[in-house]
């Protein structure tokens, strides 16, 4: 359905070191449509040994990637001291792998700005640039980003997040790069035609693309 839609290309980002086999049967099943970005969540960083950072290492210098990531931090479950010492020892470590190979970060931030900024502003000799993910926070946040060559990802939280509106409304057009996040974040639009029961069961796909672009046109006048 999304080719028919003239959607040509669909990014596969990393979420789990578990599931890079199935990705990469994936972009070998259509590699003329999915391109692929490796990296270990922060969600995953306490369930992945850190002996498979040289496998993952092995699995980026092996095959056709475009970006690192999903790789960050994310401190939105409260976590304790131990997860966030090995998720930011990760972030680290996929930053100099992103570096070796000359590639762009994905990153996924979550509660977590201050620790990320930090991190890419000690590293930013070795920064490519990339997208700050799915990005949620206000118009001095973005900025910060931006300065340090990252564009904006805009998807479905556009239509509920009023801060996030504000932020669109500010930043420079030619950082902002609209995505999915699919299955995740499914926006509430309202001319959507399907049913409350069917909403509920609905998955995010990059169909919802052309109403974040109506929304952020919207929001810039």
């Amino acid at each position: 359905i999304m080719q028919q839609k003239h959607i040509v290309t669909c990014i596969e980002a990393a979420t789990s070191f578990d599931k890079i086999e199935d990705q990469l049967a994936l972009i070998s099943k259509y590699p003329d449509y999915f391109r692929l970005a490796l990296g270990v969540h922060p969600d995953k960083c306490t369930k992945t040994s850190w002996s498979n950072r040289k496998k993952l290492k092995e699995y980026v210098n092996n095959n056709d990637i475009i970006a690192i990531g999903e790789t960050g931090l994310d401190y939105h479950n409260k976590i304790g001291f131990f997860c966030k010492i090995m998720q930011k020892r990760w972030f680290k470590y996929q930053l100099r792998l992103a570096h070796h190979k000359n590639l762009p970060l994905i990153l996924h931030t979550k509660m977590a700005d201050y620790d990320v900024l930090r991190i890419l502003r000690r590293h930013s000799a070795i920064l490519h640039g990339g997208v700050a993910h799915c990005f949620v926070s206000d118009y001095q946040t973005a900025r910060q980003y931006i300065d340090l060559g990252y564009y904006i990802g805009i998807g479905g939280k556009l239509f509920e997040n009023k801060t996030l509106q504000d932020t669109v409304k500010r930043i420079p057009l030619e950082s902002i790069l609209v995505e999915t996040d699919a299955p995740y974040i499914v926006p509430e639009i309202t001319t959507c035609s399907l049913s409350n029961k069917k909403k509920k069961k609905a998955r995010n796909s990059s169909l919802i693309l052309p109403a974040v672009i109506e929304q952020i046109a919207a929001i810039r006048g």
